[in-house]
């Protein structure tokens, strides 16, 4: 499990699915999606757990161009 008790204690199924789609020029676009069932209304939508997706993609993105 990625994040642990926290999804567990506030989603009923939560899912992210990651997608490397090729640019005609080279390279790649990265496409994240999250699907996910909140356990009650009171539950905020996972916005910070795609906020972490980007940054870390990012940051591997950066890593890699340095390679």
């Amino acid at each position: 499990m990625v994040f642990g008790e926290d999804i567990e204690h506030r989603f009923k199924g939560f899912k992210a699915i990651f997608e490397a789609i090729d640019k005609e020029n080279g390279g790649a676009i990265v496409k994240w999606t999250i699907e996910y069932e909140r356990l009650g209304e009171e539950v905020d939508p996972p916005y910070g757990y795609l906020e972490y997706l980007h940054k870390s993609t990012r940051d591997i993105d950066g890593h890699l161009l340095k390679a």
